[in-house]
């Protein structure tokens, strides 16, 4: 088994923009906290459930918890064995009743705890999965899991039921199936996740080992969109991100996948092998993929995987995959996905992929030339031809260990920023003077320069956001955002709204004076102070 990975000291309460650096605003975050619980592996479920006297098990948090409530779950290993019911270690089955009305499961701040399913009793022929998660409208975050094991069946470290949920830095791994699975309805969250080292031996599907350990698996869904933001995969024995009989949109943004198709630190042999494997619907979903960066994955960076409707790529980096972009479509001789099913057709009116400002090192695609595919601005169309000195860094210091101490260096699957971001590495970002600056074409997303670069990184953009810690007392929160200069923000009135839906139309609602984070309008989460600041 795995130790517990050190999360940052300090737990962040925080939105972060992906933007760029200028202007300077203050975001109040305001909650009513209700009844907070805790829990601690040297606890009792017989205790009140205080600080000095918390719970023993997370199951027995759920069981208290009403929306509204926070639960905080102490550093440590709590060890499962015997299940909450047939399909689950741990069932959360308690539900929020709306965005500000949340249940939080929360790791205590500054502390981590591991919850190890290596030893639990697992169903015969049926699925017993890790941390089933059956409630909507709750946020859990900073909850390590591992070791879940399998009979026939693979089983998975947390599987998201509900709707409107956020999962926030978790960190699933060793999973004798996927780490992280999000079906349910829509309005789902995945912020800052890890899922990694995934690998279901005994695996009777299809091709057999290791055919069924994603990193991030979204299936089932059919209302509302899921959102990926920000998530790491790697050494899934699968795929790193799979959307398999999804039928409603996804969007996953500035995410990594590397090293799928492998087990053992890459030492050992697998299943599919797609970085973010995007498809197979048979009702035409599109989804988007954007900023996202694959590498090293045995397949395909990315793969469309027979959809019958196409997807959005915006601004993503494949590098030293077996394919850097495969945009395999299908059909389906009846109605709903039913018949017999035709490969590599090609793909008519609002069906098309559209391809814009992605780069592919080296060039090596599949079901693009000739296939209908909208492709403009991409390396490919350009006739660009990467080389290493195009970016600061071709290797990823991560990967020179090929044991758990990746998660200990610097580098891509090193440890993550203070605020749960992503680390902040050099690999694969544009160097001075690369072919790929100012290539692009304008599809929304920040830019510095006469026009959007090609790939994931917009050369010399910078991102950050700043918060306070939360506290247990409360979560009044005030955050620091800085907007980039490209935006030329003067104000916060309604004036002002073309220049800020530049680049930041996906993130933010304007409302006369304020600015709401999109989905917040109720909540009373807004930017209300003006600028206090000039443009750097």
């Amino acid at each position: 088994m795995k130790n517990a990975q050190a999360f940052s000291p300090n737990n962040k309460c925080f939105y972060r923009l992906n933007g760029l650096l200028g202007a300077i605003f203050f975001l109040t975050i305001s909650y009513v906290n209700a009844t907070t619980y805790y829990v601690d592996p040297k606890g009792s479920d017989a205790a009140a459930g205080t600080k000095a006297q918390p719970f023993a098990t997370l199951q027995k948090g759920n069981d208290v918890a009403v929306a509204g409530d926070t639960v905080f779950i102490r550093g440590g290993t709590y060890s499962i064995t015997t299940p909450a019911n047939s399909g689950a270690g741990i069932a959360i089955t308690k539900s929020g009743t709306s965005d500000t009305k949340r249940i939080y499961f929360w790791a205590y701040p500054g502390e981590t705890p591991l919850f190890d399913f290596s030893n639990l009793q697992i169903a015969n022929g049926a699925y017993t999965f890790g941390i089933v998660i059956g409630g909507s409208w709750l946020h859990l975050k900073g909850i390590e899991e591992c070791c879940v094991p399998m009979n026939t069946k693979a089983n998975n470290g947390f599987a998201n039921n509900g709707h409107d949920n956020t999962l926030e830095l978790l960190n699933a791994h060793n999973n004798q199936g996927s780490g992280i699975q999000i079906g349910g309805g829509g309005g789902n969250l995945a912020l800052n996740c890890d899922s990694h080292d995934n690998f279901d031996p005994g695996s009777t599907n299809g091709g057999g080992a290791g055919e069924d350990a994603d990193g991030f698996g979204v299936h089932g869904g059919n209302s509302g969109t899921t959102t990926i933001r920000g998530c790491r995969a790697w050494w899934n024995s699968d795929d790193g991100y799979d959307f398999l009989s999804q039928e409603a949109p996804v969007t996953i943004e500035n995410s990594w996948a590397m090293g799928a198709g492998y087990s053992n630190y890459g030492t050992g042999a697998g299943g599919n092998g797609n970085g973010f494997k995007i498809g197979s619907s048979k009702t035409g979903v599109r989804h988007v993929v954007r900023n996202c960066v694959a590498w090293k994955n045995k397949a395909n960076g990315f793969y469309a995987n027979h959809s019958s409707g196409g997807n959005t790529w915006y601004n993503n980096t494949s590098f030293q995959n077996g394919t850097q972009y495969n945009m395999m479509a299908s059909t389906w001789s009846l109605p709903n996905g039913k018949g017999t099913r035709t490969d590599g057709v090609i793909l008519t009116g609002d069906k098309v992929h559209i391809m814009r400002n992605n780069i592919g090192f080296p060039k090596d695609n599949q079901y693009i030339d000739g296939y209908g595919v909208d492709t403009k601005n991409n390396t490919w169309d350009l006739n660009i031809v990467p080389a290493n000195k195009d970016f600061l860094s071709v290797t990823d210091p991560s990967l020179t260990a090929k044991d758990q101490t990746v998660e200990t260096i610097a580098g891509a699957l090193g440890p993550r920023q203070p605020d749960g971001s992503l680390p902040k590495v050099d690999f694969l970002k544009l160097a001075a003077g690369s072919q790929m600056i100012d290539k692009g074409v304008d599809v929304g997303l920040p830019f510095t320069g006469a026009a959007p670069d090609l790939g994931a990184y917009e050369y010399g953009a910078v991102t950050e956001a700043v918060a306070h810690p939360r506290t247990e007392t409360g979560f009044n929160q005030n955050i620091v955002v800085h907007v980039g200069p490209k935006l030329e923000l003067e104000g916060l009135s309604r004036s002002s709204k073309q220049s800020i839906d530049k680049g930041l139309s996906a993130f933010f609602t304007v409302t006369g004076e304020r600015i709401y984070p999109n989905g917040s309008m109720n909540t009373g989460i807004y930017i209300e102070k003006r600028l206090t600041g000039g443009m750097r």
